[in-house]
């Protein structure tokens, strides 16, 4: 819940910032770029972009703690890059 909360703030602060100083296309397309980055990093800590070879020999070779961590990690991130996408879509629809 706290990168829910985290990734509203931060997105707004970008899109209004951004809004501000080139508008508010602009703005829109900072945010749902950066939720696409935080959504594409967390596919690659996930795994889910990596072969079937590379998915079974990484899975042999991680302990479980490390795979926890690692899917906790990409869990946040997939979190933090919810609330870039949503206001984007919000202000595109006001904006529109």
């Amino acid at each position: 819940m706290r990168f829910l909360k985290w990734g509203t703030l931060l997105s707004l602060l970008t899109v209004l910032l951004a809004a501000r100083m080139w508008g508010m296309e602009t703005g829109i397309l900072i945010a749902g770029g950066m939720g696409l980055l935080a959504l594409l990093l967390s596919a690659v800590m996930s795994g889910a972009l990596a072969s079937a070879d590379r998915t079974r020999s990484g899975f042999a070779a991680d302990s479980a703690e490390d795979r926890g961590k690692r899917n906790t990690q990409a869990l946040r991130l997939a979190l933090l890059s919810l609330p870039h996408f949503a206001l984007a879509l919000v202000f595109y629809f006001l904006n529109g």
